[in-house]
């Protein structure tokens, strides 16, 4: 093969030279430079061990290793290999060695000390993979405590790399600018669409057409589109349209050998590329000179209300239309054409959040439970998750039986750990292997996994394992990840059980924490099992209209769901129904026998409900009936604590005493215990409640003295005396003092009768803040607002004084507000 000059090369001697020496390099270098397939051979020949790249994806891994065998007349497996999920192109031989970043983590099993490796490439580290995050983590440390020879060099496709060098002081930085070939960027006069309809395609078909005309070297056009769906529908309408180009899908999913089909140029035909994100980076497209952006993409999150996963229609960042647009300037120049408007740009992010942050983090920590990393959140990680992100994942794993109290793996957990798989499902097909119904694990598995790119075919599992019975071949997705699933299995042959019962067994081994009941007469309302402690609230849940509402649908499994707007608005889109046999004998047995005590609202009453409930989800439709006054008596604290909020809202006594309280803890104590805790208000309300039998009381009953005496003990006569409820008018008259709710700057403020306030020659004060003063009329409607009494006595009263003594002549408005009484009632 002829080898091209590259920008990078003149540069190799000094780069290969550093990291020679050190063992921590940074390198940035512009796309298109080279780095991916210059460097690593370069080390090669400078470095006598073996050198690891971790790519971000597998095509990247493929077509490095591919390039550089063939710029140094070698074959793929022997001196350069690669190794992605289900394939192995590598052997002793091997010494520069491509794989995809979650092998690592298998790798590290196997070796921990990667004995034999000098360096490893972590590349294209600015997408921020949580399995690049990772390996940086991982390499840091085995450096730090038992490799300090290992050299670590992080290659970035940006030039904005101030937050690594922040991360990381110790490391060298390496910068490679290549000149940028000329590139024209056209955004759109129209308004961005953001969900893809028959106007969303049709002005795609435009541009399509616009980039083939205007392409400067009437080269191949790159699309690039948020999913696989999108894809196959432009490429449909494509082909309907005539147009004249071949069109080519580039996406994860495809075989690597499909997507190899995408990368070679077809001479004499150009080619339209319809490409997710994988073509952001890390490839190099030859013979495109154009580039179309729809400006969205699939992002995968985790949701703040439900903590569910899923697949989310998202606009890109700033950061990744300038990757997309620089793709058509690789070899030359280039045309980018981007389907939203200037003003557009301003509601994009900067740049993508790094997935380490919006994913479920269950796999990541059962995989480094693998590696004896018991606590993920005392590694080094550049961007650390929030604890609870992790406490969170580890509770899923303990749910699954996969890991134990300590966070070690189990036995069921080592089996789970050596599929490259999530934990659910790796879950379901060891259990199916145990049972010897492997094939149906591998199966059911490869419908669930890929139920999203087959486009949502069926809505309950049953049905679509009937369907992929009757016709495999409308399922290509399925049976590809089928094949791929049961090359993992120990003796495929010996795996054939099948029946429904396993079916049953298998599902809910993998999914106990989406066990879900239809509400009574509600055909398409459920609840779900409520997540973590150790009394979790069931979570609501939708169902679109389906056959359940007419089959009996009554508990089941809650395979995929969808965020909703409001906390009860999760759309659950795919179920499995669990036989009422199997419930009785599998699911019954994990659950308790519940007596509770209820507050029925209706009624007004106190209820008992017993019933068989699990995890906060009522198994049957429970048995109520009135309670006793013995269970009023024990339930009622437990009751109006749940419903404590209410209760300030309600009782207005409540409300000023605790508005008070914070005032008093907000300047004296700054602001330590503003709330009070729950064992303090257990205790209020165990007094409060005395000789209740219901909540009805409690709405209206005053009982400050009670929290007075609790939440401050020996300070409440300094509390009273501080910030007192009420205060005495130099006319003798009590007013009430409002306190202002928590937060911001407002002060306390009265309401009182101009006459009432004749004599304070300024504004009280409370803990040394100045009341706020409403100076009413006689008519007891506001005349005047003030902080300020004295500033008021001094310049507004004058004329206040004018316009209220004309309307009201018969009370004393006397000319000096400090005159003694007797004076003030002369009139003048």
């Amino acid at each position: 093969m002829r080898r091209i000059d590259l920008p990078i090369d003149e540069h190799l001697p000094a780069l290969t030279e550093l990291i020679a020496n050190e063992n921590l390099v940074l390198m940035a270098a512009s796309p298109g430079s080279g780095k991916t397939t210059r460097l690593p051979p370069a080390l090669l020949r400078r470095l006598p061990g073996k050198i690891l790249v971790l790519e971000p994806r597998r095509i990247a891994a493929v077509t490095a290793s591919h390039r550089i065998a063939q710029e140094e007349g070698v074959t793929v497996g022997d001196l350069v290999g690669y190794q992605i999920r289900f394939e192995d192109k590598s052997s002793k031989a091997t010494r520069l060695l491509f794989l995809t970043e979650a092998l690592l983590q298998r790798k590290l099993q196997d070796d921990p000390a990667l004995e034999g490796v000098d360096c490893v490439i972590l590349d294209e580290f600015h997408e921020r993979s949580v399995h690049t995050e990772t390996a940086l983590a991982l390499l840091l440390e085995l450096q730090e405590n038992f490799r300090p020879d290992l050299r670590i060099v992080i290659m970035s496709a940006t030039l904005q790399i101030s937050e690594l060098e922040r991360a990381l002081p110790r490391a060298k930085v390496f910068e490679v600018v290549a000149p940028p070939h000329p590139l024209e960027v056209r955004t759109d006069a129209r308004a961005m669409i953001l969900r893809p309809g028959p106007d969303w395609y049709d002005r795609l078909v435009e541009k399509v057409r616009e980039g083939l005309n205007d392409s400067p070297g009437r080269k191949d056009v790159l699309v690039f589109l948020p999913g696989t769906r999108e894809i196959q529908n432009l490429g449909e309408r494509l082909r309907e349209k005539k147009i004249d180009a071949t069109v080519l899908p580039l996406h994860a999913q495809l075989p690597v050998a499909e997507q190899l089909k995408a990368l070679t140029p077809t001479p004499g035909r150009r080619r339209v590329i319809l490409a997710t994100n994988v073509a952001e980076s890390a490839l190099t497209l030859d013979g495109v000179d154009t580039v179309i952006d729809s400006g969205l993409e699939r992002m995968q999150q985790l949701h703040h209300k439900t903590g569910f996963p899923s697949l989310d229609l998202v606009r890109i960042s700033h950061a990744s239309s300038v990757q997309r647009a620089g793709r058509a300037a690789r070899q030359g120049p280039g045309l980018a054409l981007q389907m939203w408007s200037v003003h557009d740009e301003r509601s994009m992010p900067f740049e993508r959040p790094p997935e380490i942050h919006r994913i479920d983090l269950s796999e990541l920590t059962m995989t480094l439970a693998g590696l004896r990393v018991l606590d993920p959140a005392k590694m080094l990680w550049l961007d650390p998750p929030p604890p609870e992100r992790w406490k969170k994942a580890r509770l899923f794993l303990r749910e699954l039986e996969l890991i134990d109290s300590d966070g070690r793996l189990t036995a069921l957990g080592e089996t789970v750990n050596r599929y490259p798989l999530h934990p659910r499902w790796g879950k379901l097909l060891a259990v199916a292997v145990q049972k010897g119904a492997g094939r149906l694990g591998a199966r059911v598995a490869a419908l669930l996994q890929s139920w999203g790119q087959e486009g949502r075919p069926f809505q309950d599992l049953e049905l679509g394992l009937h369907q992929y019975g009757g016709g495999p071949a409308r399922f290509s997705w399925s049976r590809r990840t089928e094949e791929q699933l049961l090359r993992l299995l120990p003796r495929a042959g010996e795996q054939g059980r099948e029946d429904h019962r396993l079916l049953e067994e298998m599902m809910y081994a993998a999914f106990p924490d989406r066990l879900s009941r239809r509400r009574p007469q509600q055909d398409l309302s459920a609840v779900m099992v409520g997540s973590g402690g150790a009394d979790p609230a069931p979570r609501g849940l939708k169902l679109p209209p389906g056959p359940w509402a007419a089959t009996g649908l009554d508990v089941f499994l809650a395979l995929e769901l969808i965020e909703g707007l409001a906390d009860n608005d999760t759309q659950c889109s795919l179920v499995f129904k669990l036989s009422p046999s199997f419930v009785q004998s599998a699911v019954l047995p994990r659950a308790e026998k519940i007596r509770t005590v209820e507050w029925n609202a209706k009624n007004q009453s106190f209820e008992v409900t017993v019933g068989p409930r699990l995890r906060g989800l009522w198994l049957s439709e429970p048995h109520r009936e009135t309670a006793r006054p013995e269970d009023v008596a024990d339930a009622l604290v437990d009751v109006a604590l749940g419903r404590w909020s209410e209760i300030v809202a309600r009782n207005g006594s409540v409300k000023d005493w605790l508005a008070r309280y914070r005032f008093y803890i907000t300047h004296r104590k700054d602001g330590v215990g503003l709330d009070p805790s729950a064992e303090q208000l257990r205790e209020v309300l165990t007094w409060a409640t005395q000789g209740e039998k219901s909540l009805n009381p409690l709405w209206e009953k005053d009982f400050s003295i009670i929290l007075s005496s609790v939440l401050l003990a020996e300070e409440a006569r300094a509390f009273d005396k501080a910030c007192p409820a009420s205060l005495v008018t130099p006319r003798g008259r009590q007013v009430s003092i409002q306190y202002p709710e928590p937060g911001g700057n407002a002060a306390p403020l009265v309401e009182v009768r101009i006459q009432d306030a004749f004599g304070w020659p300024e504004s009280p004060k409370i803990c040394g803040v100045p009341l706020v003063v409403d100076l009413l009329a006689p008519n007891n409607r506001p005349a005047q607002r003030t902080q300020d009494l004295k500033g008021f006595w001094s310049s507004s009263y004058k004329d206040v004084r004018k316009d209220l003594r004309a309307r009201y002549p018969k009370h004393a408005w006397p000319e000096d507000p400090m005159a003694p009484e007797d004076d003030s009632k002369k009139k003048k």
